[in-house]
């Protein structure tokens, strides 16, 4: 009889041993499989929010550093204009995809009419949110493009419903042609071919009591007219998304955040950023007199924008781009309010991480001294195969392959039932954790207008985790749980090495 044939009778006659080997990694095998279905569904949560967020990157005052450098000197003055040409380095990473910068300025306009979203024109009729009345002097906003095909379209921000986009040569030369949306055109009877006009105006508050905008002085400080060779639609936002924390008859915060954008978007006029800085060089100037700062070259800010490859690049665009940065820069991802918002499941999966370690561990403690238990119980037996020639590796084979018979089948049982209780449990876990964290951080506002049109929060991330099987899932808990077990196997057969069959014949 060969030792398989032994191995498959030794478990089926001694079915008590069988059944105890049998309950203990039945029972080991459920904890790794669920602390390993929450890691995983932890992992694919983080995968798919990234993704949704995109993978962008801008680069920006880093707070942090600012606010160290202020405390040690309040003289302390900080420039925080990026030249084209360091954003054109960064720009030429192998990880960025393609790239722009723009200058965006406000600018008002007496013949045209803004946009207003249904939904601020309710906030603002029952009194929850107010108005400004020197809204009209900014009510629409240039935006300046250096990448004709205009990032936003290629992102899918605003989608290209007639005309066409920008040509490099109208951007740099600062052509007199730009891009309005579909709402605004619609609110002005505008076409393709149309021509409008908006004023860049200079307020000066400084004869005025508290910032009243009906004593402010306004100057025109030029008209810009361009001819519209594009038409854009924003794409719909869906409101009604409670926040903790609204009360009764306010808007809640993340629908606030959301009409604030698609309005802006809406009174967006892309150009050419040659066209648009020469407005931000006279708005700056404007404010140096009427300040009384010192009259100097009108500095003109560039806000760069780079979409990456994949999303997993961005860590390592960070890593290669650093160090060209200026002093108090910072590179900022859309995916980095990940980290904020994801709190509650990154706890659990960190738990259950070290759960699964103390499990394996456990598992390699509890399956060695039972297997070792047994072999000494069975001594007389091995001996017997031994002084009839069996070669000792065979005898090792046995028992390696009674045992990995069955651990695969209370692994295979646990990898179900484990699903389930990492399902069952992962709710209270969560639901602990969200208690435990702070009221404030269950979302995270960043430059949307920058780096892209969503506003994830903690209640966007529990509701993308989901318990599932999947074949990852599978092969990880047979690997572990069989890696384990292999594991634990090995060490107390050394147990047979040292057997001395004529000793135990005697």
């Amino acid at each position: 009889m060969n030792f398989l044939n032994r191995a498959w009778l030794s478990v089926t006659r001694r079915k008590g041993k069988s059944l105890l080997l049998f309950a203990l990694i039945f029972i080991i095998a459920n904890v790794i499989a669920g602390a390993i279905s929450i890691q995983q569904a932890s992992k694919r949560v983080e995968e798919k929010i990234k993704h949704d967020m995109g993978a962008t990157a801008t680069i920006e005052p880093d707070n942090e550093a600012l606010q160290k450098a202020y405390s040690e000197d309040p003289n302390f003055r900080f420039d925080v204009s990026l030249t084209p040409k360091l954003i054109d380095q960064v720009g030429q990473s192998s990880y960025v995809k393609y790239y722009d910068y723009n200058v965006s300025e406000a600018v008002g306009a007496e013949n045209l009419e803004r946009y207003t979203s249904d939904y601020m024109k309710e906030q603002e009729e029952n009194g929850s949110l107010g108005t400004s009345p020197d809204q009209k002097y900014y009510a629409f906003r240039f935006k300046g493009v250096q990448y004709a095909n205009i990032l936003d379209i290629e992102e899918k921000k605003v989608n290209l419903v007639d005309g066409r986009v920008l040509t490099q040569e109208e951007v740099n030369s600062g052509a007199a042609v730009g891009l309005i949306s579909k709402r605004v055109a619609d609110l002005n009877n505008l076409k393709i071919g149309d021509s409008i006009t908006l004023t860049n105006y200079g307020l000066d508050y400084s004869g005025s009591s508290d910032g009243n905008v009906s004593e402010a002085n306004v100057t025109n400080l030029g008209d810009y007219t361009v001819e519209i060779v594009g038409i854009f639609e924003v794409p719909a936002q869906q409101y009604g998304t409670e926040s903790s924390g609204s009360s009764a008859g306010q808007p809640y915060r993340n629908d606030l955040d959301l009409a604030f954008m698609e309005q802006g978007m809406n009174n967006t006029v892309y150009t050419s950023n040659k066209t648009v800085a020469k407005i931000s060089e006279a708005s700056s100037q404007f404010y140096q007199e009427v300040y009384g700062e010192e009259s100097g070259a009108a500095p003109v800010y560039y806000s760069p924008v780079y979409v990456l490859n994949k999303p997993e690049d961005v860590a390592k665009f960070k890593e290669e781009n650093m160090a060209l940065l200026p002093e108090y820069h910072t590179i900022t991802a859309s995916s980095d309010q990940y980290d904020t918002i994801a709190a509650p499941v990154q706890s659990m999966s960190k738990l259950a991480g070290y759960v699964l370690i103390v499990a394996i561990l456990a598992a390699i403690l509890i399956i060695t001294l039972v297997v070792l238990l047994f072999l000494r119980d069975r001594k007389h037996e091995l001996g017997i195969y031994l002084s009839f020639g069996e070669q000792k590796s065979k005898v090792f084979g046995q028992i390696l392959i009674e045992v990995l018979l069955i651990a695969f089948v209370a692994i295979t049982l646990a990898v179900f039932t484990g699903n389930l209780l990492a399902n069952s449990l992962s709710g209270s876990l969560i639901q602990n954790q969200l208690e435990k964290q702070p009221a404030d951080m269950g979302g995270v506002f960043y430059n949307l207008a920058v780096l892209g049109t969503h506003n994830y929060t903690t209640d966007d991330v529990i509701s993308a985790y989901k318990v599932s099987m999947t074949p990852i899932y599978l092969l990880i808990m047979y690997a572990v749980g069989l890696g384990t077990t292999l594991l634990a196997t090995i060490a107390p057969l050394t147990y047979i090495l040292r057997l001395n069959p004529k000793k135990i014949m005697m």
